[in-house]
């Protein structure tokens, strides 16, 4: 009989670094909180990446507040190569023992639809599909599990990299009110 070895160590105690979620209908204030986070003493560089929002310059005028607006094309690979970018620079500036690198991501909500759409843009494209356009060109599109899978594999990796993100990441989603 094989016995495993238990590995352990003592915790730390630190607290992790903050990964926020800020909810809300339209125009509740969740980009001001943002831009509101970027003008304390207490944070480092504020990076915003602006995906469907447009309200990046906007907020910029807000007393205080100092961000760089992220440039990217509004494709997947624009998207996550800047979000890997500041993941390195937040790395680099807590080893220095710098104040914390802080990105805002305005909105999530805008990120998923960008993966959806990628998604039934695959799906359209698929044999099956186009028959079924073929014949009636309103038809619904199905998009298959497997291309869900690729959307939410996709998602998973900015996430991966926000949820070990070494400073504060604030994301903002568009919520509304739903009845059970």
């Amino acid at each position: 009989m094989t016995t495993a070895t238990i590995r352990t160590r003592r915790s730390t105690g630190r607290v992790p670094w903050p990964l926020i979620l800020i909810e809300g209908g339209e125009k509740s204030g969740k980009s001001w909180a943002a831009a509101q986070l970027s003008a304390s003493e207490r944070v480092g560089q504020t990076y915003w990446i602006d995906l469907g929002e447009g309200a990046a310059d906007e907020y910029g005028a807000i007393h205080g507040a100092r961000y760089l607006v992220v440039e990217h094309d509004g494709t997947w690979a624009s998207i996550l190569g800047q979000v890997r970018a500041i993941h390195e620079e937040a790395a680099r500036a807590a080893q220095a023992g710098e104040p914390p690198v802080v990105l805002v991501i305005d909105s999530m909500t805008a990120e998923w639809d960008l993966l959806k759409d990628w998604a039934t843009a695959r799906a359209r494209g698929s044999q099956s599909n186009q028959r079924r356009l073929q014949q009636d060109p309103h038809a619904e599109i199905q998009v298959t599990f497997n291309l869900w899978n690729d959307a939410t594999a996709r998602h998973r990796r900015l996430m991966t990299l926000l949820m070990t993100f070494a400073g504060i990441v604030v994301m903002t989603a568009r919520g509304k009110e739903v009845a059970a």
